[in-house]
């Protein structure tokens, strides 16, 4: 083989070389480090939960409504691939109607109970910032109960518990909090259990599996091709109206 053909050969084993390199950055660049998360709320029922550098998304099996949140943090994307349409909202103001409509239904919510960190717990492998309500909120509880400014179903004392420690942007708590109508505390809710003004244990948040995985980077893209919505609610409104209805109330 003479130099000029030695040459080639060189050049062409190189070039396939970086064309492989760049299919390889190319393949690694579709696939993220995600923690895989199943929780069930009260008032919306079973989510599944995504959180990666590129975001954290929130499906709600009930109505098959999906949730992002992006970076910079600053906005609520909302999109159900059945009706075709997505909702976007600053996240300083996004509040999740269908939770609401609950709340307002059941005469209470949980937003407004006032919390206090006591400590730390165990959950499996996770280890948690333990909230309970306060003292004051409680006696106050008891107050509106017996001036019958609340039902009995409302929260007397709570116990949240919260992760502070999983290696994710904390602004992604503000969504989850705002979907399942909770206290802020800023960090990730885990569980929430509380006992009711008139003695009743309810739980409202649980959280099952809590894995690492690999995702494809296009689960935290938002879908192309859908209709803009002016509120949340349009993003069901495939369905007829009593559908919507018993959608909302998780019936």
């Amino acid at each position: 083989m003479n130099v000029k053909t030695l040459a080639l050969s060189i050049g062409l084993i190189l070039a396939a070389f970086y064309q492989a390199s760049a299919s390889a950055a190319l393949a690694s660049d579709k696939i993220a480090t995600a923690l895989s998360m199943r929780q069930t709320n009260k008032m919306v029922g079973d989510c599944d939960l995504l959180f990666s550098n590129l975001g954290l998304r929130l499906f709600v099996k009930k109505t098959k409504l999906t949730f992002l949140l992006l970076p910079p943090y600053s906005e609520v994307i909302c999109f159900s691939r059945d009706s075709g349409k997505i909702f976007r909202c600053p996240i300083k103001s996004f509040r999740n109607s269908f939770s609401t409509s609950m709340t307002i239904l059941a005469a209470f919510t949980l937003e407004d109970a006032r919390l206090k960190a006591v400590g730390r717990a165990k959950q499996g492998k996770l280890d948690l910032v333990k909230y309970e309500t306060t003292t004051d909120f409680e006696a106050q509880q008891l107050v509106r109960l017996k001036n019958r400014e609340l039902g009995g179903s409302s929260p007397h004392h709570l116990v949240l518990l919260a992760a502070d420690k999983l290696p994710y942007d904390k602004r992604m708590a503000v969504l989850i909090e705002r979907i399942y109508c909770l206290p802020k505390t800023g960090l990730i809710p885990i569980s929430v259990r509380y006992k009711s003004v008139e003695g009743e244990e309810i739980i409202f948040l649980t959280t099952g599996a809590c894995t690492p995985c690999k995702i494809d980077a296009a689960l935290m893209q938002i879908p192309a091709g859908l209709k803009p919505a002016r509120i949340l609610e349009e993003t069901l409104e495939t369905k007829s109206s009593p559908e919507a209805i018993d959608l909302m109330m998780l019936k």
